[in-house]
């Protein structure tokens, strides 16, 4: 009986795996008409079927449909056009919301060109993450957000033009950017996620003054108020960047959080303002090692350029205090091994 079961399933598993060649391994694009609030019609883009085969450039219509039928495309679901074989993208001022990892997993995908006029305001979570061979993409000028992993492992993106408008930009989201060397930060821009640049490329950093952390008032479990500190620049943020030279930090950090630095092992020069109050050590959650300390192995630095006085410096709260885990030791030792210079 048993070896009768075992036949029949291996027969209906050969089955299976033979229809995808007799059905040509086909996608299809499906579009979705929906209704809004206001009762206006719009259509929503999912590929479905073997994306795979969806393949070279591919260019999202800014309009579908027939009739009274007929209206806009603005949205692409979740993983709508994920996994797919394009190599260009086009997608249309129409476009208002990208669903999570909409475009993720696509290894060819090489460009990405959003339509003037585009009113895109948020980049969502891993919507391009490991689309590897990305080198080329406008960001809108309305995107006022780059969501967690959101170009996480793009590792040809080598150029990126943030828009004027962007105020935060979230965990990991350019985790692995190898080939990104440099970019510009907007005065617009209010926080930089944890690990949000881990492991890139970049070779200069210049954190600007907007991006600040802000003490708020919530309640805890009884009710009862508490303060809270919402970090402007998370916890390494750029972490493991090997390339990088120089970084400046500005006046709206109070707190350079912990493996903010750390394992950036060519960085020789670090300008930091007199808002600083504590420059952290090692980050646990519950009991196991996230990131050393803001320094940890920085054994190239040499100089650090502070915008005040020697008094000033010596207020802040250093965490030098060394952690050996597994027997590595972390610190923050690049510190007393560098050139303190005072503006003051």
């Amino acid at each position: 009986m048993k070896a009768k079961l075992t036949a029949l399933i291996l027969s209906l598993a050969v089955t299976a795996a033979c229809i995808p060649f007799i059905s040509g391994c086909k996608y299809s694009t499906d579009y979705t008409l929906n209704a809004g609030e206001d009762g206006e019609k719009y259509y929503t883009l999912r590929v479905s079927g073997f994306s795979n085969k969806l393949k070279g450039t591919f260019e999202i219509p800014e309009y579908y449909g027939e009739g009274d039928d007929r209206a806009p495309v603005k949205e692409i679901a979740q993983e709508g056009l994920a996994n797919t074989g394009i190599t260009k993208l086009i997608i249309p001022k129409t476009v208002e919301v990208i669903g999570l990892a909409a475009f993720a997993y696509n290894y060819s995908l090489k460009e990405v060109s959003f339509a003037e006029g585009s009113t895109l305001g948020v980049i969502p979570r891993g919507a391009f993450g490991y689309c590897t061979a990305l080198t080329q993409i406008n960001v809108p000028e309305t995107v006022t957000n780059i969501d967690a992993l959101a170009f996480v492992n793009c590792q040809r993106l080598a150029e990126l033009d943030f828009s004027e408008n962007l105020k935060t930009i979230g965990d990991c989201a350019f985790e692995g950017c190898s080939a990104l060397e440099s970019v510009s930060f907007p005065e617009t821009l209010e926080k930089i996620g944890n690990m949000a640049f881990y492991k890139s490329g970049l070779t200069e950093v210049t954190v600007p003054d907007g991006v600040r952390d802000v003490e708020k008032t919530e309640t805890d479990g009884d009710g009862k108020p508490v303060t809270v500190t919402e970090y402007g620049l998370g916890y390494a943020a750029f972490h493991s960047c090997e390339k990088l030279l120089k970084a400046s930090v500005g006046s709206g950090i109070t707190v350079l959080r912990s493996g903010v630095f750390g394992y950036c092992t060519a960085l020789k020069e670090v300008r930091l303002t007199p808002s600083l109050k504590k420059i952290e050590g090692a980050y646990f959650i519950d009991g196991k090692l996230e990131c050393g300390h803001a320094f940890h192995n920085d054994k190239a630095l040499e100089d650090v350029y502070f915008d005040g006085g020697k008094a000033q410096w010596e207020a802040i709260e250093k965490v030098m205090d060394s952690v050996t885990v597994q027997m590595a030791t972390y610190d923050n030792s690049a510190l007393t091994r560098a050139t303190i210079h005072y503006a003051q």
